[in-house]
């Protein structure tokens, strides 16, 4: 079954993040101490996940989703390379924090970071919330995108999808959503 590539990712025309909050997303992930998720992928890059500061939150209310009334579903995230090659994240699909994800890509990790998505053998493309697999056995990549910095995308997080080739952080406004905007 072929899908629209807009059933993965869709770039949305919404503001630019304003520099003063884009550096502000940039300082608040230099505190690894601030995080309230970490993990580290067994391909090489470690996740974290930041809260976004009242002044973040407020312009994302007023700018992008008006809707939004939980603080954590409004965060900042980082994968970083592991080593001095390009890594990866173990395929995944998102935990409960929505069907959609809404990311702003502050910081692609790269000129060849891609965000990639996968069927496994045997199994659905749309899967459960929060499976992540320990390699790419198995897996069919069945789209990519390039997204550029600067750039607001809606991805569906119930299908397998990772990030690969990360060379140095990647940092996203990422706020959690169940509906595709």
């Amino acid at each position: 079954m072929t899908h629209d590539p807009e059933f993965f990712c869709k770039t949305i025309n919404l503001p630019a993040l304003p520099d003063a909050l884009a550096a502000e997303c940039l300082a608040i992930t230099e505190d690894a101490s601030q995080s309230y998720i970490a993990g580290v992928s067994q391909v090489g890059t470690s996740y974290n996940r930041y809260r976004a500061s009242d002044a973040i939150y407020q312009w994302v209310v007023t700018n992008v989703d008006s809707t939004i009334r939980n603080n954590m579903q409004v965060g900042i995230q980082t994968f970083r390379p592991l080593q001095s090659d390009a890594a990866a994240w173990s395929p995944h699909t998102d935990g409960p924090r929505g069907q959609y994800i809404l990311n702003y890509l502050i910081d692609a990790g790269g000129d060849r970071v891609l965000t990639k998505w996968y069927q496994e053998a045997g199994r659905p493309l749309v899967r459960a919330p929060g499976i992540t697999l320990a390699d790419f056995k198995n897996l069919t990549a069945v789209h990519t995108e390039h997204i550029q910095p600067g750039t607001w995308f809606c991805l569906y997080s119930r299908v397998l999808h990772t990030v690969v080739n990360v060379e140095r952080p990647r940092i996203s406004l990422s706020i959690g959503v169940n509906r595709q905007l």
